[in-house]
């Protein structure tokens, strides 16, 4: 398998209709939503603040199965008020208990959901469908090598130079390929985000027109996290490469690429996710656990971020209260006079 060396996670909605459409929203102000909650003034309530300009929380859901008394592998567990959730691997062919699951959390909540397209292998999901299917007749002596031929991947994978030339070429075939279905410039209210290392389309600055947000694994399981690490992702670059701002800055505003970032914590690790995350410090030296660092962290520039998430959100579903940590998160991003725990 050929090796990626940046390596683009696309997702795009899950629904159509039913999904909350963004183009809509407000200021952003803290809510207060009424005491009971599972009425129907509650729920609407809590739609009406998913419109607003605020900042999301997020998280990449996995272990989907949408039944059973054990709610962590429930969507309807998650807390209200998460944004946006991406389905990690099992959203394709959907049980009707999935189904039921997903449609209330999309038409009662307002959550929207997106599926994850990992893609390991310049080629996969968009090679013509004729490539695949006549290498033979087209004189080459496999598909693999009718692939290569296709988006110029060179024979010697030495050449560092043509190898990054082929992997832009494919990006931005994607770019355009998934623009027609989602991201603002689609029509169709369906959110199209991008995570990994959307900062290394160096290239094609304008790509990150066709994008919701820039979703930053901003991992610290190998060393401690702190503002200033997440302000050079974000502007100065230095870690993880260039700066979000530096790549984008020649076709969006600094203001406008800051708040479509959304930062992340990996939450793989049970230890990890039931603590909040690892070791964090901000800019005045106070220390605290990174996801609840990513939620307090206010860009240098002054601008407002996108907002902040986890990876493998379920792990920590046996905190008391069920996911403590990205509820405190929630709070510390958008303070509310009500704590939307569940009963």
């Amino acid at each position: 398998m050929k090796k990626i060396y940046l390596l683009y996670i696309v997702l795009i909605s899950l629904a159509t209709t039913s999904l909350i459409g963004c183009s809509d929203w407000t200021e952003s102000e803290a809510k207060t939503f009424p005491e009971s909650i599972v009425s129907d003034e509650y729920y609407a309530a809590l739609r009406a603040y998913k419109q607003t300009d605020h900042q999301v929380a997020f998280g990449w859901f996995g272990g989907w199965s949408g039944e059973g008394a054990y709610m962590k592998s429930s969507l309807a567990g998650i807390p209200d008020s998460v944004d946006i959730v991406s389905i990690w691997r099992n959203w394709s062919n959907i049980t009707e208990a999935q189904k039921k699951d997903l449609q209330f959390c999309q038409q009662v909540k307002g959550t929207r959901f997106t599926m994850c397209f990992i893609i390991r292998s310049v080629g996969d999901q968009i090679t013509p469908q004729n490539i695949r299917e006549n290498w033979e007749n087209m004189g080459f002596s496999s598909e693999k090598e009718a692939v290569n031929d296709f988006w110029e991947w060179p024979s010697d994978e030495s050449n560092k130079e043509a190898i990054e030339a082929s992997i832009r070429k494919y990006a931005s075939a994607i770019a355009d390929t998934v623009n027609k279905y989602g991201g603002p410039k689609s029509g169709t209210g369906k959110l199209l985000v991008i995570d990994g290392e959307p900062q290394s389309i160096t290239g094609r600055p304008e790509v990150g027109l066709y994008f919701d947000y820039f979703i930053i694994q901003a991992y610290n399981n190998s060393s401690p996290g702190s503002d200033s690490k997440l302000d050079k992702r974000l502007i100065t670059g230095g870690v993880a490469g260039a700066g979000l701002v530096q790549t984008y800055s020649s076709v969006m505003s600094e203001e406008q690429i800051t708040k479509m970032t959304i930062m992340t914590e990996n939450f793989e690790a049970t230890d990890a996710a039931m603590d909040g995350g690892y070791d964090y410090t901000d800019r005045y030296g106070n220390k605290m656990k990174s996801l609840e660092g990513m939620a307090r962290w206010q860009p240098s520039n002054g601008f407002r971020k996108g907002g902040a998430g986890t990876y493998h959100m379920e792990a920590e579903y046996g905190t008391s209260p069920e996911y403590k940590n990205i509820r405190r998160a929630i709070q510390i991003m958008n303070p509310s006079s009500h704590s939307l725990l569940k009963n």
